[in-house]
């Protein structure tokens, strides 16, 4: 019997239920009392529009992909991090999110509310903020190129000679979409120039030489040409790494190796904690996910390949060798292809 439990705010369920019979069973949960070390939920503060377009609900889960993890409060300033994401709506469409994760002092308010809960030196408090750009088109390089700018105009000291709103709307209403095909529109904006090009066709992802070499340098050919066999048999594949941006440049690289074939499955490049039970699932998916505890103590299907991005480790079920549990390619075909991967990334070993 499955029990979907309803665990209270700022509590972390652990993962296992205390009780003898199903009718009996209690969930343990655990609170830690010092909120600096308290994962904290996050939720949207404003929107851009302010009400929903008939043809594209705002996304309720928006706060949980900004921040897959939860956020807390740091002591340290830290760099602004850059990611992509991707979701589904209720029409089965692909959202594509860019967003932007920085940090900044804490409001008076909140400050004395940290005090009011014994913490120290809250002058040293930094609080995390998030900027993201949803969009049905995949136009991430060009999305950064806006919100790095957005970024550097709000932190700026010299007076904005146009009002970050009126970028913001600018920005959504009234950049054109650009055709399909060869037609490039241009954005200036805080004297950078963001490009918006459109393929004829978005599936496979556009990626660049950039991302694969990427790909190449997180794992060795033979990975690559395993985890490319799996995703071609329809496989369960688990992408995991501590860096939201290195998940969905790789899941977008082999999208697009796959091509002409498309993905039809699941596809959650960075997957919040809170819907960690879609790993679960009985039918195919990949998935990409930071390092948390539950991957170890959820009990996952024997079936799933776990590809373990910062150290190119690649887990099989039943410590199986990758080629006796998946088909191989044709030995010539294999051969080939793997000389060919070989000479074109010899010049990324170091």
């Amino acid at each position: 019997m499955t029990i979907n439990w309803d665990v209270p705010e700022g509590y972390k369920k652990l993962a296992y239920s205390v009780g003898t019979y199903g009718f009996l069973n209690r969930l343990l949960c655990l609170r830690n009392r010092d909120v600096m070390k308290r994962q904290l939920k996050a939720r949207v503060m404003d929107r851009y529009p302010k009400k929903d377009r008939p043809y594209y609900p705002f996304p309720q889960a928006i706060s949980d992909f900004c921040f897959p993890s939860g956020l807390m409060l740091k002591t340290e300033e830290g760099s602004p991090e850059f990611f992509h994401f991707s979701l589904t709506d209720q029409e089965g469409s692909l959202i594509y999110g860019t967003c932007l994760i920085f940090d900044e002092a804490p409001s008076e308010a909140l400050r004395q509310k940290l005090k009011s809960m014994y913490v120290r030196n809250t002058s040293s408090v930094r609080t995390l903020k998030a900027i993201c750009i949803l969009s049905h088109y995949s136009f991430n390089a060009a999305f950064k190129q806006i919100l790095m700018q957005l970024y550097r105009m709000q932190i700026s000291t010299t007076k904005l000679t146009v009002p970050i709103e009126r970028h913001i709307t600018n920005i959504i209403e009234e950049i054109p979409l650009p055709d399909e095909g060869r037609l490039l529109v241009q954005h200036e904006i805080g004297g950078r120039t963001a490009s918006f090009f459109r393929p004829t066709d978005q599936n496979p992802p556009v990626v660049d030489r950039e991302e694969i070499e990427i790909l190449f340098r997180c794992l060795c050919v033979d990975s690559i040409i395993e985890i490319y066999t799996a995703l071609l048999l329809e496989r369960k594949v688990l992408m995991v790494s501590k860096h939201k941006a290195l998940l969905t440049q790789v899941i977008n690289c082999f999208l697009s190796f796959m091509f002409p074939f498309q993905w039809k499955h699941p596809l959650i490049p960075i997957l919040p904690l809170g819907m960690v039970e879609t790993l679960d699932a009985p039918f195919p998916f990949l998935i990409g996910i930071e390092p948390t505890p539950l991957l170890d103590e959820l009990d996952i299907e024997g079936d799933v390949i776990r590809v373990e991005l910062d150290t190119g480790a690649v887990m099989v079920p039943n410590d199986q060798l990758m080629g006796s549990h998946l088909p191989e390619m044709p030995f010539r075909e294999r051969k080939a292809l793997k000389a060919r991967l070989h000479k074109a990334s010899e010049h990324l070993v170091e």
